[in-house]
């Protein structure tokens, strides 16, 4: 995943320039701003529901898949409508007819995302970093083909591969756990009642997260451009790789405490942080020794602007 992130990285670069990757960057923020004030949470109880409550996996799985279509759908056809409204004062240098493209990969991504933690929570690694991947590899593979196809129009190009890459997610999820149990939409308001109390309680903290890390972008664009945005995200996406390191810890100790007992994960959280704390230190150490010349092998000279931001970044 850290690869093909950085490949996508260097080829959105090279084929849409540091506007159109501004463009490209400003237009997906949004699609996810949106997703994660609305998702309502659903999918982070999946352990909760596996684990502590031992709901039937096909009930569970069921209700997820019903839940992601409704919320996903209606979301979509509420923030289309409402794009006139925003667009124009949030994002005015941002065609409409891109954001439009992007807010339609949200019934996908959601689905992507509930089945990826259900994957998580029920222990499937294999699905859980297969569901991880098929929508940032499907994008690389075919991004470019498409983008030189209609030269014309690079930046809507880019944004329609990634609302597909986001379709071929949500089947791909489907599939395997189509594999896993016998996946139809079913529907317990017991259940949904539960799970919506549950999402609710740590989506603020969620969204809040999310707003601490990307309104940067916005307001980037709000006072300046979208070529700065374009240099800015390049020094985000590097920033941001070192957070694999706990991001993957993280992945495997969730199921563990979810089932174990409180001593057991008071112990095993202790020393995961340790380690992370180790592990994160070194890589910070690293990249700000190469920042400059990797910026520059990578995204040529004309993107040495994302370096002051970087540095800035790690402090």
């Amino acid at each position: 995943l850290f690869l093909v992130g950085l490949v996508t990285s260097v080829v959105i670069v090279r084929l849409l320039g540091a506007e159109g990757k501004g463009l490209f960057s400003l237009t997906v923020v949004t699609a996810a701003f949106i997703y994660g004030l609305t998702n309502m949470g659903l999918g982070s109880g999946s352990g909760y529901f596996l684990g502590r409550r031992k709901i039937d996996r096909e009930l569970l799985a069921g209700t997820w898949l019903s839940l992601s279509l409704i919320i996903g759908v209606v979301v979509t056809f509420l923030t289309i409508g409402a794009v006139p409204l925003f667009a124009s004062r949030l994002l005015p240098d941002v065609p409409r007819d891109l954001i439009i493209v992007a807010l339609l990969s949200m019934p996908f991504s959601i689905v992507i995302y509930n089945f990826q933690m259900l994957s998580r929570a029920d222990s499937d690694f294999r699905g859980y970093n297969l569901l991880e991947l098929v929508q940032p590899v499907f994008f690389l593979a075919f991004m470019p083909v498409v983008v030189l196809l209609f030269p014309g129009s690079r930046v809507l190009a880019s944004i329609s591969m990634f609302t597909i890459a986001c379709l071929a997610g949500a089947v791909m999820a489907v599939t395997i756990w189509s594999r896993r149990t016998r996946l139809r939409p079913r529907w317990s308001t017991e259940l949904v009642k539960s799970a919506i109390r549950f999402g609710l309680l740590g989506q603020l903290t969620n969204f809040l997260g999310f707003l601490n890390l990307r309104v940067d972008i916005l307001l980037i664009n709000f006072f300046m451009s979208a070529e700065a945005v374009g240099y800015y995200s390049i020094s985000v996406m590097i920033a941001e790789k070192v957070w694999y390191l706990p991001d993957t810890l993280a992945i495997v100790l969730y199921p563990r405490v979810a089932h174990g007992t409180d001593e057991e994960a008071n112990r095993q959280t202790a020393a995961v942080s340790k380690q992370t704390v180790i592990l994160v230190g070194a890589c910070l150490l690293v990249v700000l020794a190469l920042a400059k010349p990797v910026i520059t092998v990578l995204y040529t000279d004309l993107f040495l602007p994302a370096v002051a931001p970087l540095l800035i970044l790690f402090q």
